[in-house]
């Protein structure tokens, strides 16, 4: 064996040419065509882009396999899509990664909307125990105010804000609409 890699520690084990043989063998093996180089922390970003095609990563963005459910906006899908493709985030990571997001969506949509029923809840009470006997009479003045001189879009910024829900509004309301 030439001088240089003589006393290699990888050739102890060798004994002879039979032994390097299959030592050749079983590391030709090892290295199949299925396995993939991870790139240096040097590496440029076409190196990255190749190992993480060869590990799974779709050429192109309308390949990327994510999928939500009927209530998912589907321009947000095709962002979400896109941002994880262009990170390098594999199909099934992103899946993980989407579906985590939609159970926490839920869930904080689940809590905003228990959040302001409460809210109401506690809105009638303070109404009713300042209002007693006059409460429905009084709800009934707002809400005639509201008609008169609302429009739709005062109506839908009510509904969709929660401050239709307000004591203070519905008393001023009220006061307007007797």
């Amino acid at each position: 064996l030439p001088e240089d890699i003589r006393e290699d520690p990888a050739l102890k084990a060798i004994q002879n040419v039979d032994g390097l043989a299959k030592s050749y063998v079983h590391s030709q093996r090892m290295l199949g065509s299925d396995k993939v180089i991870v790139p240096s922390k040097y590496a440029e970003d076409q190196e990255w882009k190749s190992f993480f095609h060869k590990a799974g990563l779709p050429e192109e963005v309308k390949d990327y396999e994510v999928s939500g459910n009927s209530e998912v906006d589907q321009e947000f899908m095709d962002e979400y899509k896109k941002v994880s493709h262009g990170n390098n985030i594999l199909p099934n990571q992103a899946q993980k990664m989407f579906d985590w997001y939609m159970e926490k969506a839920t869930g904080e949509s689940k809590r905003q909307e228990e959040e302001q029923a409460k809210v109401m809840d506690q809105s009638v009470k303070d109404l009713r125990g300042d209002w007693g006997g006059t409460y429905d009479s009084k709800i009934k003045a707002a809400q005639i105010a509201i008609n008169h001189y609302g429009n739709d879009s005062l109506k839908k910024y009510l509904d969709d804000t929660g401050m239709g829900n307000d004591p203070n509004l519905i008393r001023i309301f009220s006061k307007v609409g007797e």
